[in-house]
């Protein structure tokens, strides 16, 4: 009997809180397929948020990062395994490019819209892969050519010197997100994985408006599973911004420094079944129809100042959304590399989130939004985010989502 070999898919997605960054020119390169990518992407997104487990803690996950190793993963399976890939991330015709290529494109795209802002405000992303097999596995030449511009490959001795490649592979994740994930393997590689996928994200972003830190005030803040509402500290200000109101929720769209990105908060009718009800119908449609219809609004903003953190496995949530067959024993990943029965084992996502006075890091029906009137004074929307509510960081001309998310219980409160 042939030996099974199971390498590990591993994510790491770090979000950075706002610090000053250098400025990088903005570049807008024709990309073919960016759009098609980016559809399949938000659509992949709201799935695999629907699987996420229903429970009052937060969520976060990066839609971004996991749709890349799962589209590198993709290029070397096939069979019910690439069937199966193929469905879960919404792959259609391929034309002359591999996906991965394409993914690859999308991903230095939203690098590229980085920069900074009419006062000097920045926007930083950073997005890299790399690969790291186990020395003596051999890739497929054709395997690495669907890659496109490979990223990095690292060839590790998992059986001889598993503490140096646990070195290695974490020393590389700080580097990428600027030390703040020092170790994303807290032990060394299994003699029988086979490769590490990896995926580093870091986003820093000021707001085009920032909040006064002089305006913040206290208040409650309803949770699911408290009694009695926890007391958190509210950014407030008074702006025109992206806002549509429906019977179902509040919808606020907060531009980041250069108006590439924005953060998309989707506040649900002030009811026990408020947030739920929401979920239910968040969907590429709907989310698609909230965007289109953000018309600027003044707009009363009381916004909580937090950080979401999130750390474990994507692994159950994928098994529900249909991707069972590349973590099973019949798995087919025979056209990555001369291995005997490859299989992923696992996918890790580690992240962080955080919303301040300066910036963070890191919709669909029709609706009705409030006009403005030429007499008179000028109508203001009040938005109170004072309830859970789901959250995404966006970029917004291809509408990619670089993070999706849940706010149930602010209780980690960024203080400086």
């Amino acid at each position: 009997m042939r030996r099974t070999l199971p390498f590990g898919l591993l994510l790491i997605l770090a979000l950075i809180r706002l610090t000053s960054a250098a400025s990088a020119d903005e570049v807008n390169p024709p990309l073919s397929g960016l759009l098609e990518v980016a559809k399949s992407e938000t659509a992949f997104a709201l799935e695999l948020y629907a699987k996420l487990p229903k429970s009052p803690k937060n969520a976060i996950f990066s839609p971004a990062s996991a749709y890349e190793v799962l589209a590198l993963a993709r290029e070397g399976a096939r069979g019910a395994t690439l069937s199966q890939l193929d469905r879960a991330l919404r792959i259609r015709d391929q034309g002359g490019q591999t996906w991965a290529q394409k993914t690859s494109l999308l991903n230095q795209y939203l690098k590229n819209k980085g920069g900074a802002g009419p006062a000097n405000q920045t926007v930083t992303l950073g997005l890299v892969s790399s690969l790291w097999p186990r020395q003596d596995l051999r890739l497929l030449p054709g395997y690495l050519k669907a890659l496109g511009p490979a990223p990095p490959i690292f060839p590790l001795d998992y059986l001889h010197d598993g503490s140096g490649a646990l070195m290695r592979i974490n020393e590389w994740v700080a580097a990428q997100t600027k030390g703040e994930i020092s170790q994303i393997l807290t032990s060394p590689p299994g003699i029988n994985w086979a490769l590490i996928f990896v995926n580093a994200a870091y986003f820093l972003g000021e707001w085009a408006k920032p909040f006064s830190p002089l305006a913040n005030t206290t208040g409650p803040f309803k949770t699911a599973s408290a009694k009695d509402p926890l007391q958190i500290v509210y950014l407030n200000q008074t702006d025109k911004f992206g806002y549509l109101s429906i019977p179902e929720a509040q919808i606020l769209e907060l531009p980041y420094a250069n108006k590439s990105f924005s953060l998309l908060i989707l506040l649900p009718a002030d009811s026990p079944e408020g947030l739920n009800n929401l979920e239910t119908r968040l969907n590429f449609f709907n989310l698609e129809n909230f965007r289109q219809n953000l018309k600027p609004t003044l707009v009363k903003v009381q916004l909580p100042r937090f950080r979401v953190d999130w750390n474990g496995s994507l692994v159950e949530p994928l098994k529900k959304l249909g991707l069972g067959g590349p973590f099973g024993p019949q798995a087919d990943f025979s056209r990555l590399a001369l291995a005997p029965n490859l299989r992923a084992n696992e996918l890790f996502h580690q992240a962080f989130f955080t919303v301040n006075e300066a910036g963070s890091q890191a919709a669909s029906t029709a609706a009705t939004t409030l006009a403005t009137t030429t007499d008179g004074p000028t109508p203001v929307a009040t938005f109170e985010a004072n309830r859970p509510f789901i959250f995404l960081l966006q970029e917004k001309t291809t509408g990619a989502i670089l993070l999706l998310g849940r706010l149930n219980q602010p209780a980690a409160i960024a203080e400086d």
